[in-house]
């Protein structure tokens, strides 16, 4: 910040050191004027309290200009108020031994006023009061889902315990807070080494992991359903259907090392006593199966069965 250091005696009083006090103030001023608003808005920044119909003395700022405020009974527009004095220079510039009188003295200030008066004006009611910078610290809300405003940073252990809903979670905290047994958490993917060896207890394993060491993995299922029995209409005996053969397609078969596991549900009407299943002409995506049954209860008329039908890969 510029200063200007006036001795208590002979100090130059000169046309610079005015010009140098004015820029100084000047630009405290537009600092001020340009941190509180924008070019359209007045700020109040200080003062210009109401009490009743009147309202105090204070400080606003408009289109980068900090004004002083004289107050009075309020009214609807705020003007600006500008007064120019004249002061004699020394000099003569028309040489006719007479010294010429020049405005010098600018005083611009605001108060209230009527539609047509001063030099600019604005309606009160625009006006919006800017809050010291404690009070501004003071009443700014706490973060939340729903509202900006001040948030704390959560310490590791909070982030540990997952129960603390009101401070934040940075990027380290987060990577630091590893899953467990018992804390879900970050945890890294084991690598094909770790998880043949099996020693490490704090990495996970992947479906496609798992399936490298050696389990079984079902690779396709289907239920298929079959006749056993149906009913002559004409005569209305039932006759029984003791096995069949059906094509089941859309599965994606290893080159080997699989099986496939098929399960007999009751009929309709009746009751199983012993089955068979068996495949045949295995093709990379079908295969066909061949099913034999008799029957503990014969069925009295038509009568379905579900066979549950599953492929697993032993690889």
């Amino acid at each position: 910040m510029n200063k200007l250091n006036i001795a208590s005696t002979g100090y130059p009083g000169t046309t610079e050191s005015w010009k140098f006090l004015n820029t100084m103030i000047q630009e405290i001023a537009e600092a001020v004027a340009g941190q509180v608003t924008d070019d359209s808005t007045p700020v109040i920044i200080y003062g210009m309290n109401a009490s009743g119909s009147n309202v105090s003395n204070g400080f606003f700022v408009w289109k980068g200009e900090l004004f002083r405020f004289v107050g009075g009974q309020q009214q609807n527009y705020v003007v600006i108020i500008e007064e120019v004095e004249n002061a004699t220079y020394n000099t003569d510039l028309t040489n006719s031994g007479q010294l010429a009188d020049f405005p010098t003295y600018y005083s611009r200030y605001a108060r209230f006023g009527g539609a047509n008066e001063g030099v600019a004006r604005f309606l009160f009611s625009e006006m919006k009061r800017i809050k010291g910078l404690l009070k501004m610290s003071q009443s700014v809300d706490d973060a939340s889902e729903t509202n900006k405003g001040i948030i704390e940073l959560a310490s590791q252990t909070e982030v540990n315990a997952g129960v603390d809903h009101s401070k934040a979670v940075t990027p380290k905290t987060l990577d630091n807070r590893v899953a467990s047994e018992s804390r879900s958490g970050i945890i890294q993917i084991a690598t094909n080494q770790e998880t043949l060896e099996g020693i490490n207890d704090s990495k996970a394993i992947t479906p496609a992991k798992l399936a490298g060491l050696g389990f079984a993995r079902i690779i396709g299922k289907r239920t298929q359903t079959v006749q056993v029995a149906e009913i002559d209409t004409t005569t209305g005996q039932v006759h029984k259907i003791m096995s069949g053969s059906s094509i089941l397609t859309g599965f994606s078969f290893p080159s080997n090392n699989y099986i496939v596991l098929a399960s007999f549900n009751e009929p309709t009407n009746g009751a199983l006593r012993t089955n068979s299943f068996s495949v045949y002409n295995k093709q990379t995506d079908r295969f066909g199966f061949h099913w034999q049954i008799e029957f503990d209860q014969d069925p009295v008329s038509d009568s379905y069965m579900d066979i549950d039908i599953i492929v697993v890969s032993l690889v």
